[in-house]
């Protein structure tokens, strides 16, 4: 899971460079399944006149190095803003496939 993840890291770029990113990961053992998650952290000023304002990253993602992180091209799907106010996942890109034979 580790080389899946720094491979696919690798295609996101935050060109203010202000967002590091973050990592969650689940096993679902009825499916036999890993969901893994990769976003971007929260970012907060700090000091000067927009002292505790949160700015959004300008994060890019190569699709095709992503992709190319799978065994074989990988269902994909893209949700393009929140459904609602309990969608902690808003906009979003998810991959389904097997990567490294898993």
């Amino acid at each position: 899971m580790r080389w899946f993840v720094s491979d696919v890291s690798r295609s996101i770029t935050d060109y203010q460079a202000v967002a590091p990113l973050g990592c969650h990961f689940y096993f679902d053992s009825d499916r036999s399944v890993w969901e893994i998650t990769l976003f971007a952290s929260a970012t907060e000023i700090v000091g000067g006149p927009r002292d505790g304002c949160k700015i959004e990253g300008d994060l890019h993602v190569n699709l095709g190095q992503v992709i190319g992180a799978f065994d074989e091209p990988p269902t994909s799907w893209w949700q393009s803003e929140r459904y609602s106010e309990s969608d902690d996942l808003g906009s979003h890109i998810s991959f389904e496939g097997i990567a490294r034979g898993y």
